[in-house]
């Protein structure tokens, strides 16, 4: 991405649109579908990404014009669009091609308008493609780009290549939506996140689709903005699978993505900013090639992981706040099974609801547990509070230690129900003040 872009937010106009899809279940809330494999291709190994069932396609929404089928569209004129709409235009396509070859002379212009695109909707235009087939190749080549309050791209049934750098395959800015459903993305250059905002943001809405990228820095999904996507696989050859940029949001549903790094980055570009966004995950998979599954860099981010969502992380550990990170983690009907943390320089708060579980290693976390939910050490571990502990006697039912000890710190406010002593926890193991052993919490 350019620049650190800000979201502007819903629109009215859309309202309708976004929220029929929402009730379909791509709100990246609820959904209780079980998700198939995916190959390190992003390819799905059982065919569809995920349980179709949970993931109705988004309505045909209000485009304002009657479709037109089997025309094709190509430019290979530098900086023009095979096919652009006018500010306000209404269209609907059905079938066909959009070829786009040749490079953008702007790149901050390419990102932020879409100068170059391939298929561009600015200025409140309005765009239906269904059955279509889109292929861009160059600097700046964005595929689909809708920019500006009102606009609106929706996508049925089509496939998007786009190669070169900062060439994405789906892209809104400034307050335009895009909504898809059965899509097939992949892009192959640096800087080519499939599913991207930019500066302004926007909100992009998919259901049903599957995502592949190879460049570096490119991730399967870059938030600037809100970007909601239901069953959708894919796996990111160099980059994250998710990226949440500033005071922004992702949520997935049902998916299964892998990134080639990190799973999800909560960051900011702007030096010194701390304003963290959100990602939330219900059900589904995430998983981390060579890095932390979800990682907080430097700002406040929050974690929001429901029904079942899975986090993997092969050379990392699942929920990691670090370089100054105020991060939060929400589980709720959720069971991780591995390390969750924060460095000396962070703090990372621990929220588990309905059932949840972590079977690991805590390492200097706030921890809150409702009286459903548990942990399960595997290592000796650390927390600056243990909120929720279930306590009778000596005794602490909701924590079992398998002989390891969890050390907290006494002098915390909300460890004064402690009162500072050392309890047993279940299967062995203590829950002991730091002041016992003058380790740090």
């Amino acid at each position: 991405m350019s620049a650190p872009p800000q979201h502007t937010g819903g629109r009215l106009a859309l309202a309708a649109v976004l929220t029929a899809l929402a009730a379909a279940g791509c709100s990246g809330g609820g959904g209780s579908a079980q998700s198939s494999p995916v190959s390190d291709t992003g390819t799905p190994t059982g065919g569809q990404p995920a349980s179709a069932a949970a993931c109705s396609a988004p309505p045909s929404g209000d485009i304002g014009a009657s479709p037109t089928s089997g025309q094709d569209f190509s430019s290979s004129e530098p900086d023009a669009s095979a096919l652009a709409l006018s500010d306000g235009e209404r269209r609907s396509l059905t079938g066909g091609t959009v070829t786009k070859t040749g490079d953008s002379s702007s790149e901050d212009q390419s990102s932020f308008t879409g100068l170059n695109a391939a298929v561009l909707a600015p200025g409140g235009a309005r765009l239906g493609l269904s059955g279509t087939t889109i292929t861009s190749t160059g600097t700046g080549a964005n595929a689909v780009f809708a920019t500006g309050t009102g606009s609106l791209i929706q996508l049925q049934d089509v496939t998007i290549t786009a190669g070169g750098s900062l060439a994405h395959a789906v892209m809104a800015t400034a307050g335009a939506a895009v909504t898809g459903a059965n899509l097939t993305m992949e892009t192959t250059g640096e800087r080519s996140s499939a599913v991207a905002t930019d500066r302004g943001g926007g909100e992009i809405t998919l259901a049903n689709a599957t995502a592949r990228t190879s460049g570096e820095r490119s991730a399967l999904v870059y938030s600037t903005g809100q970007i909601t996507a239901c069953n959708l696989a894919g796996a990111s050859g160099a980059a994250e699978a998710v990226v949440v940029e500033g005071a922004n949001a992702a949520a997935v549903t049902a998916s299964d993505l892998t990134g080639a790094t990190a799973g999800a980055r909560l960051y900011s570009s702007t030096p010194g900013g701390t304003g963290g966004g959100s990602f939330s995950m219900t059900g589904g998979t995430l998983t981390a090639r060579s890095g932390d599954a979800v990682l907080i860099e430097g700002v406040s981010g929050q974690v929001n992981l429901s029904n079942q969502a899975q986090l993997q992380a092969d050379a990392g550990i699942l929920i990691h706040a670090t370089q100054g990170a105020q991060g939060s983690a929400n589980l709720s009907e959720t069971t991780l099974t591995g390390a969750v943390g924060a460095d000396a320089a962070s703090s990372l708060d621990l929220s588990l609801t309905a059932d949840s579980v972590i079977e690991g290693t805590l390492d200097n976390v706030g921890l809150t547990l409702d009286n459903t939910s548990s942990i399960r050490l595997d290592a000796d571990s650390t927390a600056t509070t243990v909120a929720g502990a279930l306590v009778s006697g000596n005794r602490i039912s909701n924590i079992t230690g398998n002989g390891h000890t969890l050390t907290y710190d006494p002098s915390a406010s909300g460890n004064s129900y402690l009162a500072g002593r050392s309890y047993d926890l279940q299967g062995g193991g203590t829950l002991q003040p730091a002041a016992e052993t003058g380790e740090g919490g």
